[in-house]
């Protein structure tokens, strides 16, 4: 009843069209269509494995994906009760998604010769000054050729932070360059104090995209995985975003240090109001140390 009832949360969160808010895009293409994706090839990883059933390669997909999915829906859950609502949704639609792509043939309908929808993860970093993090991304990318001639094809980014549309070209049998309009957030600096958001159940899609930078990105990827990517924000403020994800490198030495085979990447900010930060990125961990400014 704090959420408004049950029509109010069907208009909200399940109903296309029905609210201002448009919280059930997020619901349709990041919960049922991307974490339903990201269960299959989990699945399909975990099956490539040595001695690997598909029993347990699905059990293993979807245990691995529900501690994903309850880590980050315990940090929404600290929302007022008018918004305790959208990770409960949450929650059934991410369900439909692993029912959903449990089946071959909806499997099929984003991986084929003409769709392609790929999971793209940020480079996290702790700020060993106060804790905090920064450089977290969890961004869903569509590619289709349907309707395009030639090396172009439509291209569609979705999630935190960017969300845009714009172009992919092909730039040989395995990488792509993809161009877009899109958006990319603020970094703030050490132990500033952020003002908590203020949302009541009535707020409109216009007002949660007021928080978020304009900027034009281009990302670089390898049959599908990501190799690199820049957002260049022009509004409010300007801001400088690279990520490039580690390469694996047979021998790889620092120092004199031979550190045997291993994955080196980086990042850097560059905010006229944000916070500023550099660093390195090694493959052997998925979350690093880091300073900002």
């Amino acid at each position: 009843e704090e959420s408004g009832g049950t029509q109010s949360a069907l208009d909200k969160e399940f109903i296309p069209f029905a609210h201002p808010s448009g919280a059930w895009l997020p619901n349709y293409f990041l919960h049922l269509l991307g974490e339903g994706m990201l269960s299959r090839k989990l699945q399909e990883y975990y099956l490539s494995q040595p001695n690997s059933t598909p029993m347990q390669a699905k059990i293993k997909a979807i245990l691995t994906l529900v501690a994903a999915q309850t880590t980050n829906e315990v940090v929404e859950y600290e929302l007022p009760w008018e918004q305790r609502l959208d990770p409960m949704a949450d929650f059934y639609f991410n369900l439909a998604g692993i029912i959903a792509f449990s089946f071959d043939e909806v499997a099929r309908l984003l991986s084929n010769e003409a769709v392609d929808y790929y999971y793209w993860p940020g480079q996290p970093i702790i700020d060993v000054q106060d804790g905090a993090l920064f450089n977290q991304g969890e961004q869903y990318y569509f590619r289709s050729g349907l309707g395009f001639d030639g090396s172009y094809q439509l291209a569609i980014i979705s999630g935190m932070p960017a969300t845009g549309a714009g172009l992919a070209y092909k730039l040989d049998a395995t990488d792509h360059l993809s161009v877009m309009f899109a958006t990319d957030v603020s970094v703030s600096h050490p132990n500033e104090k952020v003002e908590a958001l203020e949302r009541k159940k009535d707020f409109t899609a216009s007002e949660i995209a007021e928080l978020y930078n304009r900027s034009l990105n281009v990302y670089w990827d390898r049959k599908g995985s990501l190799m690199g990517a820049l957002a260049v924000s022009y509004d409010p403020f300007y801001q400088v975003s690279l990520n490039v994800y580690p390469q694996t490198y047979s021998q790889l030495s620092i120092g004199g240090f031979n550190l045997g085979e291993m994955g080196i990447g980086g990042y850097l900010i560059a905010s006229q109001e944000g916070a500023n930060s550099l660093g390195v990125t090694f493959s052997f961990s998925p979350v690093m140390l880091g300073l900002r400014r």
